[in-house]
Formats: structure tokens, sequence, C-alpha cells
């Protein structure tokens, strides 16, 4: 979009992610996790890396996947399965690195994660969240806080003279999953990002000129407030209501 273009909703599809991540947390008892299982199990091969820290009861897998960087952490209580982009190695675009558009790449996750949401020995899951870093470029700083007027209509935005704005929010909503009493934490961060690559030697290294672009941060999550276990069949179908619910603010901006 041109920098004189009156700013509208951009298609979902112009959105680009830059990371994104599922999180499960289990029932207490339920430690002894066959994390390197699961990773073969869900991503069809040995992952590249494998770290633990025996103190903090932490377990990391890593290794490449698409045009990223995949992981599987385990941790008390909780599970990790995160993707994001490779600097200096991943897709570029318009100065930021990226895993692709929004809509392909959330597909490919979301296909990755139903899986690990099938395992026989998965334990019993408490609450789930669904989180994403988006970005859509623009030419300057003032066209992107411009951009993001149509996003955040209930918003004063003065885009010519503001340097520095971040505006956070979370709207619950009940789920239709048609579990009774859960509801979904639906928070949404907007901002402008700016990066100015160093080129040149170790010794000497130079600014280049400026990237920006749209920035929003995702984290759709069921409420803590729940109580009792996720039924497990109903996590897949829970995981597609999470991801609706992001696609929704990134095609809509900041709605009831």
């Amino acid at each position: 979009m041109s920098c004189r273009e009156q700013p509208k909703l951009r298609p979902l599809s112009e959105w680009q992610m830059e990371s994104v991540r599922f999180t499960a947390f289990y029932l207490q008892g339920e430690e002894n996790l066959s994390l390197r299982d699961w990773w073969t199990g869900i991503v069809g091969d040995e992952p590249d890396e494998e770290t633990t820290k025996r103190k903090e009861r932490v377990t990391s897998l890593v290794g490449h996947f698409g045009a990223g960087k995949l992981s599987l952490e385990s941790q008390p209580f909780r599970i990790d399965l995160n993707l994001q982009a490779v600097i200096a190695e991943g897709m570029q675009i318009g100065g930021f690195f990226v895993l692709g558009s929004f809509e392909d790449v959330s597909g490919q996750f979301v296909e990755l994660t139903a899986k690990l949401l099938t395992l026989r020995s998965l334990p019993s899951i408490t609450r789930i969240a669904y989180g994403a870093v988006l970005i859509l470029p623009v030419c300057d700083r003032a066209a992107g806080y411009r951009q993001l007027v149509p996003y955040l209509r209930s918003v004063n935005i003065d885009a010519e003279n503001i340097l520095d704005f971040s505006y956070q929010i979370n709207r619950r909503r009940p789920s239709d999953s048609q579990i009774a009493n859960l509801f979904i934490n639906r928070l949404n961060i907007w901002s402008v990002a700016t990066i100015r690559p160093l080129v040149g030697t170790p010794q000497k290294l130079q600014p280049t000129k400026a990237h920006f672009a749209c920035r929003l941060q995702l984290d759709i999550n069921t409420c803590q407030e729940f109580e009792g276990e996720l039924s497990r069949k109903k996590l897949p179908t829970l995981l597609d209501e999470l991801v609706v619910m992001g696609k929704e603010i990134a095609a809509q901006g900041d709605i009831a």
C-alpha cells in the first residue's frame, strides 16, 4: 500500500508471521513426559538438538521446520511448541525476517499441534494457549500509525506526532466448545516496529535504511479460572477456536 493511500483494513494474506506458539498446562503428578517420542511423532524426524536443565527440570528439543526453527519444550506443568523465524537465514519481507504469510504458516503449525494433541501419552491438559507475532510492512513510522487507525477504532491515534505507541487489550469471550464455564482470553497488543540492520565489519558497523511495520502480538488462551481437565476429545476443536479468534483480530482489529 502506498504511503499516500487512505488506510483501511488489509487482507489477512498481507500479514506476515514472525513466530507462533502453542502452550499447554498439565496436571501435577504427570511429569514423566515422552518428549523425544512426541517430536518424532509430530515431525517425523529426529531433532537437531536436545538440551536438559536438570535443576529446573526443563527439556528442550530443537530442529528446522520450513523457513523457521521449531522447538518443543517441557517444564513443570507446562509444554510449549514454538516456531520462529531464523534471523539472516529465513524469508525476508520488508526488511523483517518472517516464516511466511499468517494464513499459510498458521495452517502448517496447527497441523503439527493437532498431532501433538492426539498423542496417547499426552498428560491431562487443564489450559491451552495460541500465540503469534505478526507484522504488516509499511513505508515509514507515520504510515504505520495511520495504518493502525482502522484496526483500533476506539483509540485516538495522532499518527503524525507520536513516536512511541503500544495498545494492549483483552476482550474475553465464552467458548463455543460447549465446555461449561469456559471462557477465552483474547489478548492483543498493537504497535509499530522499527529495525535498522547493521552492515560492515565487527570493528565498524554502520546502520542501513530503517524498515517499519505494524506489529500485532496475539495471546489467545483458555481462562485461568477454569477448574478441572479439558476434554481430550475437544482439544483439537478448542485449538481451532483459538486460531479462528486470532485470525478475526488480525482481519478486523480490536472488536468485542
